[in-house]
C-alpha cells in the first residue's frame, strides 16, 4: 500500500507504508484497554505451569492477553504431558 507524501513544491511522491504487526497493536493500545488483573494472574500461573519465564509483567491489551493465555494453555498442557 502506498501513502502520498507531499513535497514543498506541491508535487507528490509515493512512500511505502510499514505493515502493522499484531504484537505492536497489542502493546500500543494497552493504555486504552489494558489486560485485567485476572488475566495477569492467569498468565503468571500458566507460565509457571509451562515452565517458561513469567510474561505477566508485559503491557498488553485485553485481546493481547487473551491471545497469550491461549498459547500458554497449550504450552502448559504440552509440558504436563511430557512430565
Amino acid at each position: 500500500m502506498q501513502v502520498k507524501d507531499g513535497l514543498k513544491d506541491g508535487t507528490l511522491r509515493a512512500r511505502p507504508r510499514c505493515p502493522a504487526t499484531p504484537g505492536a497493536a497489542m502493546t500500543l493500545n494497552a493504555h486504552k484497554d489494558p489486560m485485567t488483573d485476572e488475566q495477569r494472574q492467569l498468565i503468571q500461573r500458566l507460565c509457571r505451569e509451562a515452565d517458561i519465564p513469567d510474561k505477566s509483567g508485559e503491557l498488553l491489551t485485553r485481546l493481547g492477553a487473551q491471545t497469550i493465555i491461549e498459547d500458554l494453555r497449550r504450552k502448559a498442557a504440552e509440558h504436563r504431558q511430557k512430565s
